[in-house]
This record gives C-alpha cells, structure tokens and sequence, in this order.
C-alpha cells in the first residue's frame, strides 16, 4: 500500500510539492533544458493564513498552475 506525503496539518500533497522543516511549502519542476526549479511560498493554498514575518506571497498551487498553463499542461 502506498502512503501519500502529508504536510503539518494533515492535506495530502501533490506531485512535485514538499513541506520543508521550516513550515514553508516547495514546488520542484523540470524546465525544457532538464534543469530542475524550484519555487518557495509560505501557503499550500489560497486560504491560508500569510505568516506575520513573511511578504505577501501567492500559494503554491496558484504558482504551479501558472507553471502548467505556460507549458501547456493545463
């Protein structure tokens, strides 16, 4: 049986994103070249609260989604 990643308040994550030690959220992706990138953001999704010590920043999921709609994924 396959366990799927949670993060620290128990969603299931998506491909490509991880939860790291510091509570902020990473969405790996490979670019045409096979360069791997990496995005950072304090937000899984759009309803979470921003961290008072942070910028204002969009969530993950909106960021990948742009990332896929530019590829032409989406």
């Amino acid at each position: 049986m396959r366990h799927c990643r949670r993060d620290n308040r128990g969603r299931i994550l998506r491909i490509g994103e991880h939860q790291r030690a510091d509570g902020r959220y990473m969405f790996r992706y490979r670019e045409s070249a096979n360069k791997i990138r990496a995005i950072y953001s304090w937000r899984l999704t759009t309803g979470d609260p921003q961290p008072r010590h942070s910028r204002p920043c969009k969530s993950i999921r909106e960021i990948a989604d742009e990332i896929y709609r530019q590829k032409g994924v989406i």
